[in-house]
């Protein structure tokens, strides 16, 4: 066993080249030594999950069954409450995807919008890595083993992530002992033609490097190695540094022969994101509802154990033949409507009481007691309302009743998205600084666009980051449907946003109908204020919403102190809609020229000489006076 000593060398850290790769090893093989029962614990809380009699955790021992068992149907726990309620509660935290949203702290126009595009930027590094099923897996994780890892990391210019399962996440408990270890190993297995070419540099030691050391132990078990996979354990580590300039941080990954790479380390903080079901006072780790329910469901074992050994034993109906009576046993059969003969006593048929009804009371009890100690109820698990609660508003009321037992815990995995963001912003950072280019795709509305971190690039200490469920509302259509009424009563958004809020699946296409409108709107403003793009209005678009919408986009804008140019390209929209909604100068009304009055005796005259005169004559002769005219006359 490795033993810890004085010497810096010993440190691996601090341990040159040439052999840190062997100190790695040994620290690592010393640290599962020591914490063997962290291994054991987490293959017992798994045997609870999966309700299977499992031999070990690692490749060559995870899917076999120990051969002193009669069977794996012996094994099956027919009661498995562990398993219950692992489901419902993972079910309940996972329907909702947090989301990142980021404000700047008293901005102008430019950092706000780049704030947008911070938006767009996770929401598409959300969608390209999918977050949200390494998610899901972590949080069954942290509920089985108490603790759930996700890693984000960089990959051939791509950020990636990947649920870590918790036995290869190593620590030392010394340093640990108040949840900030400065060191931290993975200890994972990969094949070795993956590693050839993530490391083609490294081939000939990679070609030499011993198989995975689990793969010795089931030499005698029956495998034929040239025959199976050929695997290689490989270790990552890593030491935080001491402070910003100690500039001794590290990260070296390994195999038991060489180092695949070896450099600084500069982050304050490990590439993983962890989410625990309960915190401990002391410790790294965190602890599951498979350990808290641990004694119940053995007691709930051994209960239905005695009861199943009761039942076989004594509740097989028995017949009561006295001696000496004349009953022939062969008549004492099942077939239907069959005749016993016999002299003398008659044979009676009991049926002994094999289990008391006291037991089945405790099994009952023990039962709803792990309910009460996780904080569900039974019609949760069985996917049942109560009855008599058949309203939005109380539907909605109990969910949130039921509900409160998990906010610890929903807020805990409402910050692990929200870590993922931060370290993927600064993957992101670091990719462009090494390559001059990061792009990643996102969703604006209906269209597909490309955001560019050149385009971004804020800093951290200028915008504030927060988390939101995607829906905050009942899952129930019920409920959701009563809460948009209400807040549509109290005006607190109006009519066209309570049917987007809806999300009904068979309202979706009358939904994006009557959106239409705003959606169009919406991208002209983007186009005209985000992006300096001029749009023209058409005649079809809704002209007097677009003015008064992006008049108040316009002045909002104004106040943020945007560019002149984006300012008056709002400001040329608005003139040519209102251009689009005056009349044409065809369509007005022409004035009427009046001439002079004329006396009653000569307006007769007039139109009894007009009536023998022709159209031509008769607009001349109604015609007013010229100048010359009236001078003329003079």
């Amino acid at each position: 066993m490795a033993k810890y000593t004085t010497d810096p060398d010993a440190f691996w850290w601090k341990t040159s080249k040439k052999r840190v790769f062997s100190v790695i090893f040994d620290t690592v093989n010393f640290i599962r030594e020591a914490q063997s029962y962290r291994t054991q614990a987490n293959l017992r809380n798994l045997r609870l999950y999966g309700n299977s009699p499992l031999v070990g955790l690692s490749g060559g021992w995870y899917a076999r069954v120990p051969t002193s068992a009669p069977g794996e149907a012996a094994n099956k726990v027919t009661l498995n409450i562990v398993h219950s309620m692992i489901s419902t509660v993972v079910s309940k935290i996972i329907k909702n995807r947090p989301r990142a949203t980021f404000l700047t702290s008293g901005g102008d126009f430019s950092m706000q919008r780049k704030a947008k595009l911070l938006n767009r930027f996770i929401q598409g590094m959300f969608y390209e890595t999918n977050i949200y099923k390494e998610g899901d897996a972590v949080a069954r994780d942290s509920c089985i083993f108490g603790t759930g890892f996700m890693k984000i990391f960089e990959e051939e210019g791509k950020i990636k992530c990947e649920r870590v399962f918790p036995e290869e996440i190593l620590v030392d408990d010394r340093e640990a002992l108040f949840n900030a270890p400065r060191q931290m190993f993975q200890r994972k297995v990969v094949t070795r033609e993956v590693l050839i070419a993530q490391f083609p540099d490294k081939e000939k030691f990679i070609r030499q490097a011993a198989r995975d050391e689990d793969w010795e132990e089931t030499l005698n078990e029956g495998y034929d190695l040239a025959k199976s996979s050929d695997q290689v354990a490989v270790i990552e580590a890593w030491h935080l540094p001491s402070s910003t300039d100690s500039n001794d941080g590290r990260r070296v990954i390994s195999i038991d022969n060489t180092i695949l790479l070896d450099e600084n380390y500069n982050k304050p903080y490990f590439p993983f994101v962890k989410l625990e079901w309960s915190n401990r006072s002391l410790g790294y780790f965190g602890q599951g509802i498979a350990e808290q329910l641990t004694g119940l469901q053995i007691q709930i074992n051994r209960l239905l154990n005695t009861i199943r050994v009761a039942m076989d034993l004594v509740s097989v109906p028995k017949v009561f033949v006295e001696a000496g009576s004349k009953v022939s046993k062969s008549h004492l059969n099942n077939e239907i409507g069959g005749i016993i003969t016999y002299s003398g006593t008659m044979p009676e048929y009991r049926t002994a009481q094999a289990v008391g009804p006291e037991m089945f009371t405790h099994l009952d009890r023990l039962y709803q007691r792990a309910y009460e100690i996780v904080g569900i109820s039974q019609l949760s698990a069985s996917a049942k309302k109560p009855s008599g609660i058949d309203s939005g508003r109380a539907l909605r009321e109990y969910h949130d009743i039921e509900s409160e037992r998990f906010m610890s815990y929903a807020k805990d995995h409402e910050h692990m998205y929200m870590e993922a963001a931060k370290i993927m912003i600064e993957l992101a950072r670091d990719i462009y600084m090494k390559t001059g280019a990061f792009k990643v795709r996102s969703f604006n509305r209906a269209l597909v666009e490309q955001i560019d971190w050149k385009d971004i690039d804020l800093d951290e200490d200028k915008y504030v980051m927060q988390m939101w469920p995607v829906s905050m509302l009942p899952a129930t259509p019920a409920g959701r449907l009563q809460t948009i009424q209400e807040m549509m009563t109290a005006g607190l958004i109006s009519r066209e946003d309570g049917l987007s809020l809806l999300q009904f699946p068979d309202l979706k296409e009358v939904q994006d109908l009557l959106n239409a409108e705003r959606n169009d709107i919406n991208m002209i403003i983007e186009l005209l204020i985000d992006k300096g793009v001029y749009v023209s209005p058409e005649p079809f678009t809704n002209l007097p919403l677009a003015i008064k919408t992006i008049n108040s986009a316009y002045l909002k804008a104004k106040t943020e102190g945007a560019p002149d140019d984006r300012l008056d390209l709002c400001r040329r929209f608005i003139s040519d809609a209102m251009a689009l909604l005056a009349p044409p100068p065809e369509a007005m009304p022409q004035p009427q020229a009046m001439g002079p009055a004329l006396a009653p005796e000569a307006e007769a005259a007039a139109l009894e000489q007009g009536a023998s005169l022709s159209p031509n004559d008769l607009a001349m002769a109604t015609q007013p006076p010229t100048a010359e005219q009236l001078g003329g006359a003079a």
